[in-house]
């Protein structure tokens, strides 16, 4: 009897662990619940922005930077060539990227192209390495995805570990310790059909817009007649599927880089339609291979004690507390 309650207990507690590891993982919109919000009453969404998307549009970058006016005279001319541009889209069937990335950030300023281009370059190692968004930042500076490409295709940049994003300096570990490198990538201007490609290919694809309204309201589901701000910004898009209801016949889905209460759970949803519209820009291009020079290391950390002596008081009057340094 002892044996059979024993018995028992080991399964309860089994199922239990179950469960809770079960509830640990992320779910995300389901095929026919996307379609099902891109055909809704759209009339019934706001199109004002609160306070939280404000934040969000103040973070936004100028489009003139983010979209050099080369690329921006390229883009015009292959705006004409849309209306002509025959899509295939019948025999594709979808694809997703999204179990290669690592977990959604947040990002800080103005740096969304850092956020993407380490994204995408996440992506393409299997989500298996933690690369520095700070380490990529550090390379340009700029707010332009062209140049953070160009940057980590010139320069190699170290993880995460080695330069925190909440450290304004990297440590020690960080130089010497650069083993990641874009290895190629791939312009695509403003087509549908090349990214759907590259996707089919299994590359992730950075995409720099002009930043719809939607996406400010972390909407989920973007509207093919969503409002647009004045500002541009770089997601990454890391999957597809193909959907003769929604408006442009399919959706993409993207990962931005304001958190994980963003969209769904920090993805997103766009229409095809956003790349037949001539008031937006959608420049995009593929990352193709990323190289990895060795495995990196991790940085050597311990605790010290440090004390000062308080003004207010004597010379034995001190304040004690423990200071993290890192190697």
């Amino acid at each position: 009897m002892k044996l059979l309650i024993l018995v028992l207990m080991l399964v309860l507690v089994s199922c239990t662990s179950k469960v809770t590891k079960d509830e640990k993982v992320t779910k995300f919109m389901s095929h026919e619940e996307i379609v099902q919000a891109f055909n809704q009453d759209f009339k019934v969404m706001d199109e004002g922005l609160d306070a939280a998307a404000k934040d969000r549009e103040s973070q936004l970058v100028p489009i003139d930077e983010l979209i050099p006016l080369h690329i921006k005279k390229d883009s015009d001319k292959k705006n004409a060539m849309k209306m002509m541009e025959a899509r295939s889209l019948a025999d594709r069937k979808g694809a997703d990227l999204s179990d290669n990335d690592t977990p959604i950030k947040k990002q800080w300023n103005g740096t969304c192209t850092a956020f993407a281009t380490t994204a995408g370059m996440e992506n393409k190692l299997k989500g298996k390495y933690d690369i520095s968004e700070r380490s990529v930042w550090s390379k340009y500076k700029r707010y332009s995805s062209d140049a953070a490409l160009a940057a980590v295709f010139k320069n190699k940049v170290c993880n995460e570990s080695c330069w925190l994003q909440t450290n304004s300096n990297p440590y020690p570990c960080c130089k010497g310790n650069e083993k990641f490198r874009l290895a190629k990538y791939t312009y695509h201007s403003g087509l549908l059909e090349p990214v759907l490609d590259a996707l089919d290919r299994g590359n992730p694809v950075e995409l720099a817009m002009t930043t719809p309204k939607d996406m400010l309201s972390c909407y989920k589901v973007i509207r093919p007649t969503t409002g647009l701000s004045f500002g541009g910004h770089a997601i990454l898009i890391v999957g597809y599927n193909i959907d003769e209801s929604v408006k442009g016949g399919g959706y993409f889905k993207i990962k931005n880089s304001w958190g994980s209460h963003c969209g769904d759970n920090g993805y997103q949803y766009l229409p095809f339609h956003l790349w037949d519209r001539k008031d937006l820009y959608t420049i995009t291009w593929e990352l193709n291979e990323v190289e990895l020079n060795g495995e990196p290391i991790e940085p050597n950390c311990e605790y010290k004690t440090v004390c000062k002596r308080q003004w207010y008081c004597l010379w034995f009057c001190k304040k004690c507390y423990k200071v993290r340094v890192c190697k």
